[in-house]
């Protein structure tokens, strides 16, 4: 983990999973308001689900997962997955 990367991001910042959807991955404590608390969190992504993380600005609310299945022109959009 290189604390360079995380440029001018402000704290708190959410650390989650780079290939995982919905809520997996994310952990009460996931929300990080220190450079330590990134670091737990990214070697705990790291070691549980071997795979690389991504580190946002936190926006408090509610986040929505939409599925949208596609063919062409057609599409579908799924609520509520």
């Amino acid at each position: 983990f290189n604390p360079e990367a995380l440029g001018s991001l402000h704290y708190p910042l959410i650390v989650k999973p780079v290939a995982d959807c919905a809520s997996m991955g994310i952990y009460a404590d996931s929300v990080a308001h220190s450079l330590a608390e990134v670091e737990k969190n990214v070697q705990r992504i790291y070691s549980s689900l071997n795979q690389g993380v991504i580190v946002e600005e936190y926006l408090p609310g509610t986040e929505l997962t939409v599925g949208v299945v596609a063919n062409g022109d057609d599409y579908f959009v799924v609520w509520g997955v």
